[in-house]
């Protein structure tokens, strides 16, 4: 029997991707969760609740407003009017009364915004 190796050190390898390493370590890491679920249920509620409110003060701080002096302050927020076609007219969340639109009214939560229905439909030309 004749054999078509050459004598001396054979070497083999075999090419592994940063991605597949990657993907091995999510699946170690989700199996040992799923374990950990499993093996004590209520430690894991408790450190997902934990998580959850440590995660939620988090964003409450970097998302709160800048001129805010501490974490939950109330503050007002106002829009204001910056295009106007036509008779538009602003009944305040505060008062019963309808009020012509300006830009210098500002909007607040709750006020109503009113525009006849008149004026946003187009003239037609005169024959």
């Amino acid at each position: 029997m004749r054999s078509d190796r050459k004598p001396g050190i054979q070497i083999a390898w075999k090419t592994v991707t940063y991605r597949s390493v990657m993907l091995m370590i999510a699946a170690a890491l989700a199996a040992i969760a799923f374990g950990t679920r499993l093996a004590f249920p209520e430690f894991t509620a408790n450190t997902v609740k934990a998580a959850d409110s440590l995660f939620t003060n988090l964003l409450e701080r970097v998302a709160a407003p800048a001129n805010s002096g501490k974490a939950g302050a109330s503050t007002s927020q106002q829009a204001h009017i910056t295009a106007l076609d036509g008779t538009v007219r602003v009944k305040k969340a505060s008062s019963n009364s309808w009020v012509r639109a300006d830009y210098s009214v500002p909007l607040e939560k709750g006020d109503v915004i009113h525009r006849p229905m008149s004026a946003s439909r187009p003239k037609s030309p005169s024959a």
